[in-house]
């Protein structure tokens, strides 16, 4: 995901019909899934998501290739889009967020994968009285400096979904699906305004990803 904050913006009031229509330029495809006067947010196929809002916008990949070069491109085009339509002189924040994920056949042992790679050491037995059990083990991280900083989220978790078909769907049965992962969600940012003439999206974009593939193996080895 790629984000900007700026200051409140008030044209937004005025200019989403017109960005909406150059956005749909950029992604014929694009589809509104929300729109109210302050917050509006689009979907393009099963690829992106666009929120733009009265005070951050950003672009949301699903399932992006591993290079990233399509949606570096696209980042750069919906920067372009909301500020032009906008008129953003400065943004506050510029973020860069990836999330990867390794599966595991229960929770518990997406758990274990976190607590033995990194040597920490689980209650057994009872405590607060509560007969304690293996929990969904959560780590954060936070390395800045005036200018930058990367937060990051290690977390063993689980994801229901479940599906009942419609009474007039013959044939379709009810369905429920669970995943059991371990996550990794690093977020990469400015700790100071910027303005928009100094910065060059796709260049912002790859030197972050670049850093995180390069310098997250500090932070996640034992």
């Amino acid at each position: 995901a790629f984000q900007v904050r700026y200051r409140d913006a008030f044209l937004i009031f005025d200019k989403t019909g017109s960005l909406s229509e150059e956005a749909r330029k950029r992604w014929p495809t694009m589809k509104i899934e929300k729109g109210e006067p302050r917050s509006s947010s689009f979907t393009v196929d099963n690829k992106y998501r666009l929120q733009v809002e009265i005070d951050k916008a950003s672009i949301i990949a699903f399932n992006p290739k591993p290079s990233l070069e399509e949606f570096i491109d696209d980042a750069h085009a919906f920067e372009e889009i909301i500020r032009n339509a906008l008129e953003i002189v400065e943004y506050n924040r510029v973020g860069f967020k990836t999330f990867y994920r390794k599966e595991h056949e229960t929770n518990e042992d997406a758990t274990m994968d976190i607590v033995s790679s990194f040597g920490l050491k689980l209650p057994q037995g009872k405590h607060f009285n509560i007969e304690g059990k293996i929990p969904l083990v959560t780590l954060e991280h936070r390395w800045e400096d005036e200018l930058l900083c990367v937060t990051s989220q290690l977390r063993s978790q689980e994801q229901s979904w479940e599906f009942t078909p419609p009474i007039e769907a013959e044939g379709l049965e009810p369905k429920k699906t669970k995943i059991n992962f371990v996550s990794y969600a690093p977020d990469y940012f400015t700790r100071k305004s910027i303005s928009v003439n100094q910065l060059n999206v796709k260049k912002w974009i790859e030197n972050a990803f670049h850093l995180i593939k390069r310098d997250s193996k500090i932070f996640l080895e034992k």
